[in-house]
């Protein structure tokens, strides 16, 4: 969890980002961000339903390897 986030952020010195997924997930995160070069201040990790928790005032949501049910 955070590669893609810190592929995207390394490049792009004035990004941000909040990387968002369930808390069991994003275990782990800031080391990937940490040995990529990836400031951490530069990413929020944020370890709850990403739907309740980033708010509508973002310029991009980027989703990754998302499953879904379609029954």
């Amino acid at each position: 969890m955070g590669t893609l986030t810190a592929v995207i952020l390394k490049p792009n010195p004035k990004m941000q980002a909040i990387l968002a997924d369930s808390k069991d997930v994003v275990v782990g995160a800031n080391q990937v961000l940490e040995v990529a070069g990836v400031v951490d201040s530069r990413c929020q990790i944020v370890g709850e339903n990403f739907f309740d928790s980033l708010g509508r005032d973002r310029y991009l949501y980027l989703l990754s390897r998302v499953l879904l049910n379609t029954e």
